[in-house]
């Protein structure tokens, strides 16, 4: 069993970021490359229930007993299941496919219409009284529920797991959030927002004569440098870019000009009112209101905008993470964060000026 201050800054996640988790595959390379960041020392394993209808956690699973307590095991219990009985039958069947009497720490995944703080920390103690899990933690949740967790469960809430964007109030305040009460900020997806800015990115890694295949390890080392407690779980099925993933905290940024870099990733909100913006046409966007109230269970959303309108305004508008917008010639058009727009457009209307990020 890991404690939980040995736990290594550049953990193994098997989420696929902003893709179809549920039907995601998991196969052989995908134990390979799960081995070979335990045996290069990378500890913190990050999974979920939801993630290939159970494929990643049985792959897990598969581990011998010896690696198995060489990692700390993270997993999460889905929106649809934040009831009492359905949380508790969700983290039952976690440990049974994954082959071990106790997980290491337990995530609400997102927040749904269906949850209830209490009932979620009735099932969390009710585990804890069982021995069955080790931690508490809240994936993709609101400071507010945070705060109710940390002054009921303190001896236990350790973990905040979200995605982080340089300049968003939102990944701040989270984080300054974790500062204040000395919690773990996971970053899923790592690179996914500084990859919008990676011509600039190389651009200056080459004006201060620094390899530019190190990219990678730049970003992750730039990332552990805003937290001491932050842990970082990319995602890598290439053997040798998990070992320069898991070595990035030798980088040493005084090579870069942090000030520039700082400026580079760094991005700028502005409040778009919602009319305003542009709907790409596609398959994978929702084009109107009749259009969402035939794709409730859009699969390419880890929740649906009806969903998450009936949390909108239990949430601050200023925890609501910006959606990403790409410009074309003068219009404005919507890149990511479909179930945020409708959200907003269901709760607020059209007139609704939204937190946007322009690339």
């Amino acid at each position: 069993m890991i404690k939980i201050n040995l736990i290594k800054k550049i953990g193994y996640g098997f989420g696929h970021g902003y893709q179809d988790n549920k039907n995601a595959h998991y196969g052989k390379k995908h134990l390979a490359s799960l081995c070979h960041a335990i045996n290069l020392g990378s500890n913190f394993i990050d999974t979920a229930r939801e993630y290939g209808n159970g494929l990643s956690e049985k792959l897990i699973g598969s581990l011998d007993s010896k690696k198995k307590n060489k990692i700390f095991i993270s997993t999460k219990v889905s929106p649809e299941n934040l009831k009492f009985d359905l949380f508790v039958d969700s983290v039952l069947s976690s440990l049974k496919v994954l082959k071990i009497n106790r997980v290491d720490l337990i995530q609400p995944h997102w927040p749904s219409d269906k949850y209830d703080l209490d009932e979620i920390l009735e099932a969390f103690l009710y585990l804890k009284s069982k021995k069955l899990v080790r931690y508490f933690g809240l994936s993709n949740f609101p400071i507010k529920s945070a705060e109710y967790f940390k002054k009921k469960i303190p001896d236990y809430f350790k973990f905040m797991q979200d995605r982080y964007i340089p300049g968003d109030s939102t990944s701040e305040s989270k984080i300054n959030f974790c500062k204040k009460n000395n919690l773990f900020f996971v970053i899923y997806s790592p690179f996914h927002f500084f990859d919008l800015r990676k011509k600039h990115i190389i651009k200056l890694m080459k004006k201060n004569n620094l390899d530019h295949t190190k990219y990678h390890q730049l970003l992750l080392k730039y990332q552990l440098t805003q937290y001491n407690k932050a842990i970082l779980i990319p995602r890598s099925y290439n053997q040798e870019n998990i070992r320069n993933n898991i070595n990035s905290e030798n980088i040493q940024l005084n090579q870069i000009d942090l000030p520039n870099l700082e400026k580079i990733v760094k991005f700028n909100q502005i409040f778009v009112p919602l009319k305003d913006i542009k709907i790409f046409k596609g398959k994978n966007f929702i084009q109107n209101l009749t259009d969402l109230k035939n794709n409730q269970k859009h699969k390419f959303l880890n929740l649906t905008p009806v969903d998450l309108a009936k949390n909108m305004k239990k949430i601050k508008s200023k925890e609501v993470m910006p959606i990403l917008l790409k410009k074309h010639g003068e219009k404005l058009y919507l890149k990511e964060g479909q179930a945020r727009y409708w959200a907003s457009y269901i709760c607020y209307g059209k007139n609704y000026k939204i937190k946007s990020i322009i690339l």
